[in-house]
């Protein structure tokens, strides 16, 4: 019975997300736009910071940092003209984040 109230306040919200614009989509342009973007913004003594945080969070470190380097990173992205619904930023903050530290491997 859990289950099934979880799946319709799902269906609930993804309606009424799409019905105030959101999509959630954004193209492979605008998503290396933003890695770039981001990344430029951070010396190597914050992704190691981040790396530090992430390991000692575990799993759940996105909820625990969504007000914390999540907020700066949305803010970033929308001083930075990325003109995306709140959704999207909500959405691919977390996967910048990681795609930034991945490639930071390979500096």
């Amino acid at each position: 019975m859990k289950l099934l109230k979880m799946i319709q306040c799902y269906i609930l919200l993804v309606i009424l997300l799409r019905m105030n614009g959101y999509t959630g989509v954004i193209t492979d342009e605008e998503w290396e736009n933003a890695v770039v973007f981001i990344s430029g913004k951070m010396d190597d003594e914050t992704i190691e910071k981040i790396k530090e945080d992430i390991k000692e969070q575990g799993e759940s470190w996105w909820s625990i940092q969504h007000f914390g380097i999540g907020m700066d990173i949305r803010n970033m992205l929308r001083k930075g003209g990325f003109d995306w619904d709140d959704g999207a930023i909500d959405k691919y903050w977390t996967e910048i984040l990681q795609e930034i530290l991945k490639r930071s491997d390979t500096r």
